[in-house]
């Protein structure tokens, strides 16, 4: 299938975004990205357990269940301050025996739009859970503006923080519920697929507008017009020579291929889109020859497109798949 051009409105809506551009401050702390061109900057996949508190009040009118909790994460003490403790919301029923845990996107810092989405899957027998990402929402740093980090390094505590209590909360999961699975969209299904090489099955994995590595998407794509890359250039050659260094530091922690493949039970589906602006043809299918997947769906529209009526677009790909556990 030959390269399409990115959908109008993924250009658009970089050019009018209103959240600022990424890492306005720089790099950010040396160390971490020491630890990310060295290697080092692993999740244990048998970390602490976690035991959160929900806080459960019943929806008037309804058999659901809203339920939120805030524990330690995982990760507390490699975190900055202000992300050391975790936030995630529970919608259930009393009778679902499916959790789906729904990693939040670029921009989604907090869980309304992912209600929007998912909500509808509690009626249908899966509850729903949601992280509220570390340095996004009520855990961003002071004065940061929405989802506009501020540092390259801050975009490394959020992963790995996410990654770590992600892990933790299907570890806590798995005695509760029959089936699990995990789901996300863009950063989200980036973050659905570190889940997939960490995690052990039987494990249900949707991942929707994803590549093998974050590198081209920040540094190539029409996304790289989000990164602001005069303050990256600070102290450089060049904004070349900047490219070059975040390249390198997200293919070293990022790229897939440096993770292993999913382990026995783990099932991968992808839907991916032609006109994607963020994530190249090239990189998804890297992705897809490396893990050797099958279950891979391409649909019309670009990276942007299918938030404007995602229960069209992504929920009846989850749904379909989860009705057969």
């Amino acid at each position: 299938m030959p390269p399409s051009s990115p959908h109008w409105l993924d250009p658009l809506v970089i050019k009018i975004a209103a959240f600022g551009p990424h890492f306005s401050e720089g790099w950010g702390d040396e160390t971490v990205l020491e630890d990310a061109l060295n290697g080092h900057l692993t999740v244990r996949t048998d970390g602490p357990p976690v035991n959160p508190q929900f806080r459960t009040n019943l929806i008037r009118g309804t058999d659901l269940l809203r339920a939120d909790a805030v524990f330690p994460s995982p990760l507390a003490e490699e975190l900055p301050h202000c992300a050391q403790m975790a936030h995630a919301r529970l919608w259930r029923r009393p009778g679902n025996g499916t959790l789906l845990l729904v990693y939040a996107a670029t921009g989604e810092v907090n869980y309304f739009s992912r209600e929007r989405v998912w909500l509808p899957l509690v009626e249908a027998g899966v509850d729903l859970l949601m992280l509220e990402s570390p340095l996004y929402g009520r855990r961003a740093r002071p004065g940061q503006l929405g989802s506009a980090l501020f540092t390259v390094a801050d975009e490394l505590h959020l992963v790995r923080g996410a990654l770590a209590e992600g892990l933790a909360l299907l570890r806590w999961g798995r005695h509760r519920y029959q089936n699990l699975a995990v789901a996300g969209a863009s950063l989200g299904g980036y973050l659905s697929l570190l889940t997939a090489a960490h995690a052990p099955g039987p494990l249900q994995v949707f991942a929707f507008q994803v590549g093998v590595s974050p590198a081209p998407i920040f540094c190539d794509s029409v996304f790289s017009g989000l990164v602001h890359w005069k303050a990256l250039s600070r102290g450089m050659d060049s904004r070349d020579a900047a490219r070059q260094k975040l390249h390198e530091v997200f293919t070293a922690v990022g790229d897939l291929r440096r993770y292993p493949q999913p382990g026995p039970g783990v099932a991968v589906s992808l839907k991916l889109f032609e006109s994607d602006g963020f994530i190249s043809r090239e990189n998804s299918q890297a992705l897809i020859e490396h893990w050797g997947l099958r279950d891979v769906e391409w649909g019309p529209g670009g990276h942007v497109s299918p938030f404007l009526n995602p229960r069209r677009h992504l929920l009846p790909f989850v749904a379909q798949r989860l009705s057969r556990l």
